[in-house]
């Protein structure tokens, strides 16, 4: 058996190679080191390029991670992705859902862009939950907002907004936007607006966070979970 570094292994996809990568975004179960050989190796020689690149789920963390290193022109022919069902540009997104989160977890709904060039990475974030920022039977900050990432065209604007609801009971969390602004809802109140969101394809993710690191020693049973009655959108 022969050992080889993630460079040497890249090297050795021909030009036009159909690439399958597992895992999903943000990091997990990611084969990273391989990826940064892939990108090492075409940054370097020009090659492998024209790849047809086939990933099961959202991949790119906007900060040159995943499969962020895929996106040098030339490098890639043609992506296929589980995530690309429905892209709207514009329209409304909205979810009625609970949420059970400890001090170490989170669950959010949000839309990013494919990423078929870097650029086009910008975030719209329709809600967060982090299980640190709910004070029980009172209230829950929930975050709502733009990322820009790697856009130049889109601004930071982000926020926690502290409102009287209990999370872990049922509630409406939406979003309406075109090319000027983006307005943000809870149980059918404006809660925010932000200009000039991104208006290219955005792809729509839904997930629940856990994060062992920020354990208080004494939550090992807690199971972060998020119970969606719905979820509905249309692009306008």
């Amino acid at each position: 058996m022969k050992i080889l570094n993630a460079a040497d292994a890249m090297n050795l996809v021909p030009d036009g190679a159909t690439v399958l990568v597992d895992g999903s975004g943000g990091g997990v179960n990611e084969p990273a080191a391989l990826l940064a050989g892939a990108e090492a190796s075409f940054l370097s020689s020009g090659r492998p390029r024209d790849l047809t690149l086939v990933h099961v789920s959202g991949m790119g963390d906007g900060h040159g991670g995943g499969i962020d290193r895929f996106s040098h022109q030339g490098m890639v022919r043609r992506v296929i992705g589980g995530h690309w069902g429905w892209t709207p540009r514009e329209g409304w997104i909205g979810m009625r859902a609970r949420a059970v989160v400890s001090p170490r977890s989170m669950v959010s709904l949000w839309m990013v862009g494919r990423e078929e060039v870097p650029e086009r990475s910008a975030e719209i974030s329709v809600m967060e939950a982090f299980g640190d920022a709910v004070v029980p039977g009172e209230s829950s900050a929930v975050g709502m907002g733009l990322h820009p990432f790697r856009d130049p065209a889109v601004t930071e604007d982000f926020a926690a907004v502290s409102l009287p609801i209990d999370v872990s009971q049922f509630h409406r969390y939406a979003v309406r936007w075109n090319a000027d602004s983006a307005e943000f809802f809870v149980d059918g109140d404006l809660i925010r607006s932000c200009r000039r969101p991104p208006s290219y394809p955005m792809q729509i993710m839904l997930a629940v966070f856990d994060f062992p690191e920020e354990s208080n020693g004494d939550d090992s049973a807690a199971v972060p979970c998020l119970i969606v009655d719905y979820l509905r959108g249309y692009a306008s």
